[in-house]
This record gives C-alpha cells, sequence and structure tokens, in this order.
C-alpha cells in the first residue's frame, strides 16, 4: 500500500541522513518543502524527520535554540517531501525557516533499532496498522478445538448454516413431502447426500379446503405466503 501522513510504522530511513532546505523555504501551515535530496529516505512508509536552524560559530554549525522541531511526512520525489504535519511529540511549534544551507533537515535517528522494530511490525501487518490476510499460520497458531458454542450464532448452534447457496430459481412439489428445487447456479461442491435444506416459502398455500370436521375435510391451510 501507497505511504502515508497517517501510517503507524515508519521506517526510518538511513539514520542520520541529512539534507537542506531548498527555495522556497517553509512557511507556517506548509504541507511540502523541497530539499537537497531525499537520497536514503524511506519511500514505503512516511517518515519522521526534523528541521532546524544552526548559525557558525567558529566554523561549526551551532543549532539555533527553539528552531528545532519534529515532523511526519512523506517523500514525493527526489527532491520533496509531501504530506508534511508537525508531530505531536515536536518540542517547538511550526514556524518560517527560509532557505538555505543552514536551515537543516534531517532524519534525527542516531542507531538502526527503531528500523528494525518497523520491519518485525511489517511482517504482519500494513503500516495502517491493519492485520496482513496471511499474518496468522492457522495451524501453527490456532490450536484444533478451539470453537466454542458462545463464538457460534444461534443458527449454527443448531447445526444450520446460512447463504450457503445460491438462490432458488423453482421449486417443484412432487407429493409425499418431495420436492425439486432448481438453483440458480451449481450447489453439487456444497450438498450430499442426507442433508437438510431450510426454504423460506414465498408462494401462497392452497386455497380454503374446508373446516367444518365433517370427516373429510379436517383442516385449514394458510392462504397467504409463509414468511
Amino acid at each position: 500500500m501507497p505511504a502515508l501522513n497517517s501510517d503507524k510504522l515508519l521506517q526510518v530511513g538511513k539514520p542520520g541522513t541529512a539534507t537542506t532546505l531548498a527555495s522556497p523555504g517553509h512557511t507556517i501551515g506548509g504541507t511540502s518543502i523541497t530539499v537537497g535530496s531525499t537520497t536514503n529516505w524511506p519511500t514505503a512508509t512516511a517518515v519522521a524527520f526534523a528541521i532546524d536552524r544552526a548559525e557558525l560559530v567558529g566554523g561549526q554549525e551551532v543549532q539555533i535554540p527553539g528552531t528545532y522541531t519534529e515532523w511526519i511526512g512523506v517523500v514525493t520525489g527526489a527532491t520533496t517531501i509531501g504530506s508534511m504535519t508537525i508531530s505531536s511529540d515536536s518540542p517547538n511549534s511550526d514556524q518560517n525557516y527560509s532557505a538555505g544551507s543552514l536551515t537543516r533537515v534531517y532524519i534525527p535517528v542516531s542507531a538502526t533499532r527503531e528500523n528494525k522494530i518497523v520491519e518485525w511490525g511489517l511482517v504482519h501487518a500494513d503500516q495502517d496498522g491493519t492485520l496482513k490476510a496471511d499474518a496468522v499460520d492457522v495451524t501453527a497458531v490456532i490450536k484444533d478445538a478451539v470453537i466454542t458454542p458462545q463464538k457460534l450464532n444461534s443458527r449454527t448452534r443448531l447445526g444450520w448454516i446460512d447463504n450457503e447457496l445460491s438462490a432458488v430459481s423453482t421449486v417443484t412439489h412432487n407429493g409425499n413431502r418431495s420436492y425439486d428445487v432448481v438453483f440458480a447456479s451449481t450447489v453439487a461442491s456444497i450438498l450430499s447426500e442426507g442433508m437438510r435444506l431450510e426454504f423460506t416459502k414465498v408462494t401462497a398455500g392452497n386455497a380454503y379446503m374446508g373446516g367444518a370436521f365433517n370427516g373429510s375435510s379436517h383442516y385449514f391451510t394458510k392462504t397467504a405466503p409463509l414468511n
């Protein structure tokens, strides 16, 4: 699946990878930036990165206090990062950054441990947290006979399995409780000899046959469909 700003698992990329902010810089509320290069930045997931400003002190770059911010974004090109939102863990709020070599954009991770954690998680789930289809090895993880009656619905407990057959096209009553049932598509791989089928009656019953209990008509019949 594509990298999204909402990813729960973030690949770190090569720890310490750094670049600089290119024109036009970043203004408060901006959601994309242009940088010198995104080489070694991850693209399979969103990425956590930092921006800060430095000043030269004795020929060395020294971070200007209060300029360090942390972000979540998606690498969208060789020199672009989009879908940016400031991290809730950022020690400082969003601010304006001018382009230039002293505005640094980098991956502030000094070890590979975080990458290994993410790699472990991606074995089982997509980066949005959704469990992968084959994440559970049924034969190795799920023991035999773990299905209990409490996990089954009331119909299944009684031995009925619903919604497995295709639609019924016709039902012909042959008498003596014998019927011919035609399905919309083959059910040969589902049904076997001895199975019982349950249908909802959707046609009216026989016409009224009387109810005088006169020795020949000892019953009533329903003239509306049974639901």
